[in-house]
């Protein structure tokens, strides 16, 4: 239950404003729980909303939810919508090269993960944000400037023109999606170039062989969009830099004094794929995570509620630079992943596979989140993680738990809470980036060992006679709310501990072994050795040899 007193007089909120940078899942869950407390919060999203574009381009559609995140979603009471958009997944579903399945669970029967669409969750966050009457959500605003040490940034406004249309009858403002590039530059926008009956939107981002293209059959118009002339300065009491891995607010946090910043691209790219349904049905077992682990790659598919599964190769990417023609997708799927091919279609796959290029993963590493206590850093923007543990959206949402648990603690008192927020974060978010690494290796070659297998299994055991004592690392990450860097020293100490253990079971095994086997021949040579012995004393003593 919240602290009531944690909660500030009418005079004090009319002065409080927030600005959130970012109106993606940690943006607007963040707005969400200001908003909560009665600040002014204003969010600002460079792209369109996505509730009114006819196509949402961006990041995977799927991803993992686990408690820590539905512990965020619970706290702003939309964890049972959320949930019930969901597939659970109780187990990882292996694919061996042979077309052999076997299961490896995550935990108890009743512990599950979620596959969630990530578009869909992005606009019940949005919409969440926009019932309450002190938080509004700005589209089409791109940051150019942001001043920490004061509150206060620089924005840039992106608009629709608004146009004759006459088959409307009226002035008319249309809304169509805006993409920008990675830089989220936003002069480089849209146009509708006039051609016959039909105007055609060119994306700038795509770099596909076929450019991603929106086709209009209207006519006797043109549109762009255009930024504002001028940029505008807002002072706001705290900034929220909730605007991913290429973040604008952590470039300015990062020319700052004593401000540690790193950054890794793993030598992988990830590619998209798509199983759809059939005969109406899902393809494979829907409550698994599917995984083809093959060593060096691997390829994993999530199940969507429209019972089509969505699959992801990653790969190094030499190795997609290698496929250049439908041919060699075809070969290359069917040597490592031929039960996959037929549910994927040839068609299917041949087409999809050259529609975008590999994309690049990036860990990203702070070493504060907060400067002063007008700005504080978030999700993706704070700590970036590669996405084979799952835990991205879900550390991400708990930063807003966790920071909004602080805020209780301290009153709504940046200046205490924002120093804290980096001390508490800190250690766990940078924990979960080794750990996120180190389950990459896991997923793509350690499930295809026996010994593996049966160290999990010795961990179950362990975890269901003593468990409160050994929990196992997926446990612990997935399913309960221990730190993330307590769970990674807790798991190492126990790997240490079962290691040990199996070390000199193994050692008492083996001499036991070689005991049982050659015990009575070696009494057998010891006795005759002895009765030799004496013989040798005996013709000593009568002196009828000598040595």
């Amino acid at each position: 239950m919240k602290n009531t007193s944690a909660v500030m007089d009418s005079s004090d909120i009319q002065r409080t404003s927030i600005a959130v940078i970012g109106g993606g899942l940690v943006g607007s869950l963040n707005a969400c729980f200001l908003a909560k407390r009665n600040f002014q919060v204003d969010v600002y999203e460079s792209r369109e909303d996505i509730r009114m574009a006819e196509f949402a381009r961006g990041r995977s559609i799927n991803l993992a939810l686990s408690y820590r995140g539905r512990q965020a979603l619970k706290a702003i009471g939309l964890e049972d919508q959320i949930v019930s958009q969901g597939i659970p997944m109780r187990a990882r579903m292996i694919h061996s090269l042979s077309g052999k399945k076997s299961a490896i669970p995550y935990g108890t029967k009743s512990q599950y993960i979620l596959s969630i669409s990530r578009e869909n969750l992005n606009k019940d966050l949005l919409t969440a944000v926009e019932k309450y009457p002190n938080a509004k959500v700005h589209f089409g605003h791109q940051l150019l400037k942001c001043r920490p040490e004061t509150g206060v940034i620089t924005l840039l406004g992106l608009h629709p023109r608004q146009m004759n249309v006459p088959w409307l009858g009226v002035e008319s403002e249309l809304r169509l999606p805006v993409y920008t590039t990675a830089t989220r530059d936003l002069s480089r926008v849209f146009d509708l170039h006039h051609s016959s009956q039909q105007h055609r939107i060119l994306n700038p981002l795509s770099k596909a062989r076929d450019q991603t293209q929106v086709l209009m059959d209207t006519s006797q118009f043109i549109l762009f969009f255009r930024p504002d002339k001028v940029p505008k300065d807002i002072a706001c009491d705290l900034i929220l830099g909730c605007d991913g891995a290429y973040s604008t607010v952590r470039t300015h946090l990062v020319k700052k004094p004593r401000f540690d910043y790193s950054q890794q691209y793993i030598p992988h790219g990830y590619m998209e794929l798509t199983i759809p349904p059939q005969n109406g049905d899902f393809a494979m077992e829907p409550n698994y995570l599917h995984i083809w682990p093959r060593d060096t790659f691997m390829m994993i598919a999530l199940p969507n509620m429209n019972k089509s599964f969505t699959c992801t190769l990653f790969m190094p990417f030499e190795e997609f630079e290698k496929l250049l023609t439908s041919r060699d997708v075809l070969d290359f799927f069917q040597k490592y992943f031929p039960d996959s091919l037929h549910l994927i279609g040839k068609e299917a796959l041949a087409q999809d596979f050259f529609r975008l290029p590999a994309q690049p993963m990036i860990s990203v590493k702070c070493s504060s989140f907060h400067f002063n206590s007008h700005c504080v850093l978030m999700g993706d923007a704070a700590h970036a993680l590669v996405p084979f543990f799952g835990q991205g959206m879900n550390a991400g949402f708990e930063d807003c738990l966790v920071f909004d648990e602080l805020m209780d603690k301290f009153n709504n008192d940046f200046s205490m809470c924002l120093p804290e927020f980096s001390k508490f974060r800190i250690p766990d978010d940078h924990a979960i980036s080794d750990l996120s690494m180190y389950n990459y290796i896991e997923m793509r070659s350690h499930v295809n060992s026996r010994w593996f297998i049966f160290q999990k299994n010795i961990e179950r055991c362990l975890h269901a006679l003593m468990p409160s004592t050994f929990i196992p690392l997926y446990t612990m990450v997935t399913f309960s709310r221990i730190r993330y860097h307590e769970a990674m020293l807790r798991w190492q100490w126990q790997k240490k501990v079962i290691n040990t253990a199996l070390f000199f079971f193994g050692t008492l095994v083996a001499l036991s072994t070689t005991y049982l086997l050659t015990g009575p021949t070696f009494r057998s040579s010891l006795g005759c050795l002895r009765r030799s012995w004496n013989s040798v004393t005996y013709f000593q003593n009568i002196g009828r040899i000598s040595l």
